[in-house]
């Protein structure tokens, strides 16, 4: 997930705050934790190997620092499970969307602010879209909340928080009616080619963002649905992939430590003594 291109961008969205990362920790223990499991295995290969009770001790030590280290991760997940389904994100994404997107030059900062806001997670991502999408692009750091919008409608084939209707009368679509451009939606959110990608996308109907809402034209070529329910789907998904593998892990550690325990009471040191002649 963190070297994914697909999928990292989210963990900036649900990194709550310095005091709280959730989702965003459990990706780094997990990734720590991984590492730890090929270390200390070796470890105790080479104490069964030689029969040394210290290795294996050690190795026992090690084992019940990375047990401990999993629980942790399945308890996080589950931890950001709950303050999902509490509204925390549902919040933090309308806040994006009225008062961040493509404008505040701290975006990424304040993306870890969600939970001390109270409103819905659709709310939260119409909002995004009718306050903050493409507003004033042409500074680089206003330019990372459109980004996110456009990779969340491309990857999620969604579009706007509850549906392309949240775009009608957003300060992207009034902007461009000012200029004279006649856009209904923007191509993120239009059905893609094989050839497309988050950044540059190939919609199948070059004309898709100029089809009138609900015109015939329209559903057919634009994704009706909204990028709620499917960030919402996507989210507890991975969430059950932590906990699946935190916990799961973790029993493994348990009979690992079980194993290492009885070859250390059967393994007994022997003193030589030398005969005198």
């Amino acid at each position: 997930m963190l070297l994914d291109p697909k999928r990292n961008y989210i963990l900036d969205l649900v990194h709550f705050s310095e005091n709280d990362p959730l989702l965003k920790a459990s990706a780094y223990v997990s990734l720590v934790c991984g590492c730890a499991q090929l270390l200390v295995g070796f470890l105790g290969l080479c104490g069964a190997v030689n029969r040394s009770r210290f290795l294996l001790l050690m190795f026992v030590m090690f084992l019940i620092c990375t047990f401990l280290a999993d629980v942790a991760m399945g308890t996080l997940s589950l931890f950001y499970k709950d303050k999902f389904s509490n509204n925390y994100m549902e919040v933090y994404l309308k806040n994006l969307t009225a008062n961040r997107y493509s404008r505040d030059r701290w975006v990424m900062p304040l993306m870890d602010t969600i939970q001390f806001y109270i409103y819905s997670l659709k709310e939260n991502v119409r909002e995004i879209v009718k306050s903050k999408y493409g507003v004033e692009t042409d500074e680089p750091e206003n330019r990372i909340l459109t980004q996110f919008i456009d990779k969340l409608q491309f990857y999620h084939q969604c579009c706007g928080g509850e549906g392309p209707l949240d775009y009608k009368d957003s300060f992207w679509y009034i902007t461009n009616t000012l200029r004279g451009t006649r856009s209904f939606v923007p191509p993120s959110c239009c059905k893609q080619a094989q050839a497309g990608r988050a950044w540059a996308p190939v919609p199948i109907d070059p004309m898709c963002i100029t089809y009138r809402y609900l015109s015939s034209p329209y559903t057919t070529s634009v994704n009706t649905v909204g990028c709620s329910d499917r960030l919402m789907s996507w989210f507890n998904e991975q969430i059950w992939i932590f906990v699946g593998f935190g916990f799961g892990s973790a029993l493994t550690m348990m009979l690992g430590i079980s194993l290492s325990c009885c070859l250390i009471s059967r393994i007994h040191i022997y003193h030589v003594i030398p005969e005198d002649y």
